[in-house]
């Protein structure tokens, strides 16, 4: 995952074709990725090949139907898998990240969200259930990303020709 992340964020700089080439960069990035993937299609095929149901997101996919009735193939599977744990692995750890700088900052909230934890769970562990009791944590956590975003801007593009702010957007300009 640094691997691949630390690419990632230079991946705009990097041409595309420069992967194609035999850099040491492009070779470390190369092995990453194809280890990420197969790590992906090695828990799509063993979960197809057993029958056990599970609810979760891999299960929701294998699970999941169009129209047709027809289920998603297994390239549909592992691009939705890897789109869901790259884009939730760096948000979730950046968020953590600054709830935990904003508890240490606050040690009278950081108490109370403890207290909180440990009076849901008698302190065993967490369990899915038990999310929606966290309420106080829940509202650090929104608190958090209020405050320090993980994903601070999304780009769109325009449907339809339009107007912002007095200048004029041309249909599938990229804002």
């Amino acid at each position: 995952m640094k691997i691949v992340f630390g690419d990632l964020r230079t991946e705009v700089l990097y041409l595309p074709l420069w992967r194609k080439l035999p850099l040491p960069r492009s070779r470390r990035c190369n092995r990453a990725v194809e280890t990420l993937n197969h790590m992906i299609r090695l828990m799509i095929a063993e979960r197809r090949t057993s029958n056990v149901q599970r609810n979760d997101l891999l299960g929701m996919l294998l699970a999941e139907r169009d129209e047709h009735g027809s289920i998603m193939s297994d390239q549909q599977v592992h691009d939705e898998v890897l789109t869901m744990f790259l884009a939730g692995h760096e948000t979730s750890a950046l968020t953590l990240t600054w709830a935990l700088f904003l508890l240490a900052k606050h040690p009278e909230i950081q108490e109370r969200a403890a207290q909180e934890a440990f009076l849901i769970t008698t302190g065993l562990g967490l369990l899915p259930e038990d999310y929606e009791k966290l309420v106080y944590i829940r509202a650090v956590v929104q608190e958090t990303v209020r405050l320090y975003p993980p994903v601070w801007s999304l780009g769109r593009s325009t449907r339809r020709d339009t107007t912002i702010g007095g200048l004029t957007v041309r249909r599938g300009t990229h804002v």
